[in-house]
């Protein structure tokens, strides 16, 4: 079950099935309010067309929990210039990307400056500040914010008292 950020499912669905998404996003907000979450289950919805976690690896989405370094970035591109075998896109996930240097940044954005058409990055990052101005620019900003109270509501179910 995903609850919380229901427009940006359905404006991610939309974007999906018309064929266009972006060639790069960065989805950024408070820690724990489920970027992360939400970019695995586009991939998913992306290859098998439902939305949710994977019931098995993905082919065509490479997702980096921790990649720090420019090894994982030329994994990317590598990754990234290989064409889909069942989704419409190639697509590439870098969780906690704050944390990457200076170098993989750079490696990013020389990909998302020509980016193969095949492709998608997403970035996930807390806050916008470690990340170099220029890669800023080459990407889509996609706001997570905290899940209000109704939607917070849903997520918890009332305790019935034992009796």
């Amino acid at each position: 079950m995903f609850v919380g950020h229901e427009h940006l499912v359905k404006d991610f669905k939309n974007l999906v099935k018309a064929g266009r998404l972006a060639h790069g996003y960065i989805f950024f907000g408070e820690p724990e309010v489920g970027k992360f979450y939400f970019a695995k289950h586009l991939a998913n919805f992306l290859e098998n067309g439902e939305w949710g976690i994977a019931k098995r690896p993905l082919q065509d989405a490479l997702i980096l929990e921790n990649a720090t370094g420019i090894d994982a970035m030329r994994e990317i591109k590598n990754f990234l210039w290989q064409k889909p075998a069942f989704s419409p896109r190639r697509l590439v996930i870098v969780n906690n990307a704050e944390n990457l240097t200076p170098q993989a940044q750079n490696a990013i954005l020389k990909i998302t400056e020509e980016p193969p058409a095949s492709a998608t990055i997403i970035i996930v990052a807390d806050q916008l500040e470690n990340l170099l101005p220029t890669l800023l620019s080459r990407l889509q900003k996609i706001y997570f914010g905290r899940l209000s109270n109704s939607e917070m509501g849903k997520l918890i179910s009332p305790i019935s008292p034992i009796g």
